[in-house]
């Protein structure tokens, strides 16, 4: 059943960032963030989804300061951080190395 897109978790109340290279950072907004054994989605207060990306299109992540999380998709950079700092964003990166590591058999960098 883990291939079936299954949820695995989300957290609501996100701030979202986007950039690209060392340009300046692009607020998006505040955004949900969902988790499933294929893809990472993240869709707008409004409703609408900002992105939905595949984990064996993911092209890079990393845990800045124990509480954001970038990943970069299609060249782009994307910022994830709770406000409020609840957020796990190791929890989240583990979640996506070890699916990506383990079920997808992607061969990563170490």
């Amino acid at each position: 059943a883990f291939d079936d897109g299954s949820k695995i978790f989300s957290y609501n109340n996100v701030l979202i960032h986007t950039g690209f290279k060392s340009r300046r950072l692009k607020k998006l907004g505040m955004a949900s963030v969902l988790l499933t054994s294929k893809n990472i989605e993240i869709t707008g207060k409004d409703g609408r989804v900002i992105i939905s990306a595949p984990l064996t299109e993911i092209n890079g992540m990393s845990v800045q300061n124990q509480e954001v999380l970038d990943l970069y998709y299609e060249g782009i950079l994307y910022t994830i951080r709770d406000p409020e700092k609840r957020f796990n964003s190791y929890k989240w990166w583990r979640a996506v190395d070890y699916i990506q590591r383990e079920k997808l058999k992607m061969n990563l960098p170490e």
